[in-house]
């Protein structure tokens, strides 16, 4: 399908979802993703990897309808007879093969396949989700609704006793659909399902999740596609469902589901495993950060040239080292309003650059320095040559 104008990324997503289940494959990717993006927190969204890159040597090409590869010209031609109009895609009806008066208000799920009938292989969990409705529809007749659905609905019926066996399942407590399971998973539309008087309700299934992304900052920051908006997490909120329900409400005004914490872990390690990652410039983190105020500290500031200035609360650069204190280091951070390490975190930054921990005696007294080597500091200040520019004329 192709369209003569843009449409907007929700509406097109919607009516794609609709299409999905109506053909029997809900669930699968859709494309766009996402309806909204959060550029200034440097979220992308995904990407699209499109046909025919590179022209008639591209790998990815279309197929005519005897499964023939198509050229470049060859497939925008053959692409017109499925090019509509904006007007034309709102209009489209995508109950086909649903027959009026099923189920009134019911699953579009089980719409449909009651039109097309249930066979074996699927007539008791099929039966099971037709009595879930029947109880809801007519509380008082519901089991003889059961029975006539499944006279109605099931090829060949069941039999007697298998009729009262689901009969009896439903009765021990309120069951809920088994969206799920099979037959009714694969046209499974639960935006319009939460909207029917006796479908799922809004609080019947969990949320859509997916398109996870990661901007791997220090801390980093997770975006994660809820329903189609852009949610932004904390790692905590990534992990805990009790954050995320309150990251959901304040940014979304939707309180998810609980589900049990093993399928949690499932649902966050499946997005994991399909993530994207955004790096960010290392001065962005708050190890570049601390580094810079680093920098700041012993070159930006007076330099001590003799051991007992460390006493001042200076950087002290001599035999080629640079020496300062950790108590020191913490100040200076402090004044510049980061507060992010202990004591403790800034040693072992100071570790992972390798620096350098000793004891001195300044005026008898005791002291614990740590040092760098200078050019840890000085970088490289190599000059980049321009390159030359050919001079129009008629030009000075």
């Amino acid at each position: 399908m192709f369209l003569t104008e843009p449409v907007e990324a929700e509406e097109m997503q919607r009516r794609m979802t609709e299409l999905s289940a109506a053909l029997g494959y809900s669930g699968s990717e859709i494309f766009p993703k996402q309806t909204t993006i959060l550029i200034d927190r440097g979220d992308t969204g995904n990407f699209l990897n499109m046909p025919y890159h590179n022209g008639d040597n591209s790998t990815r090409y279309g197929f005519d309808d005897n499964a023939e590869a198509l050229g470049t010209e060859a497939f925008l031609e053959y692409a017109q007879q499925f090019v509509i109009a904006p007007a034309k895609f709102r209009k489209l009806n995508m109950s086909f093969g649903t027959k009026e008066g099923v189920l009134k208000e019911g699953p579009p799920c089980l719409q449909h396949l009651c039109s097309k009938g249930f066979g074996e292989g699927s007539r008791n969990n099929a039966l099971f989700n037709l009595g879930v409705y029947a109880r809801m529809f007519d509380e008082e007749n519901w089991e003889v609704l059961v029975q006539r659905y499944n006279m109605d609905y099931l090829h060949p019926p069941l039999s007697h006793n298998e009729v009262g066996v689901v009969i009896r399942q439903l009765k021990k407590k309120d069951y809920f659909y088994k969206c799920e399971d099979q037959p009714i998973k694969p046209f499974c539309d639960k935006e319009i399902c939460k909207g029917r008087k006796y479908g799922v309700g809004p609080t019947g299934v969990g949320n859509d999740m997916s398109s996870l992304t990661k901007i791997d900052g220090d801390p980093p920051i997770w975006i994660l596609d809820v329903d189609g908006e852009r949610l932004e997490l904390s790692t905590n909120g990534l992990t805990s469902q009790a954050q995320f329900q309150k990251e959901c409400v304040a940014q979304i005004n939707k309180f998810p589901v609980v589900v049990n914490q093993r399928a949690w872990q499932t649902r966050i390690q499946m997005l994991l495993d399909n993530l994207t990652i955004v790096e960010v410039p290392p001065d962005a983190t708050i190890k570049g950060e601390f580094e810079d105020l680093l920098h700041a500290f012993c070159c930006e500031r007076a330099k001590g040239e003799e051991r007992e200035d460390i006493l001042q609360g200076v950087a002290v650069w001599v035999e080629g080292r640079v020496y300062f204190q950790v108590k020191d280091i913490k100040k200076h951070l402090s004044v510049n309003d980061f507060t992010h390490y202990s004591s403790n975190k800034i040693t072992l930054r100071l570790q992972n650059v390798q620096a350098e921990k000793m004891f001195w005696r300044v005026r008898n007294k005791g002291v614990h320095v740590w040092s760098l080597p200078q050019e840890f500091f000085q970088g490289d200040d190599t000059d980049i040559p321009l390159p030359e520019l050919p001079v129009a004329e008629g030009i000075i």
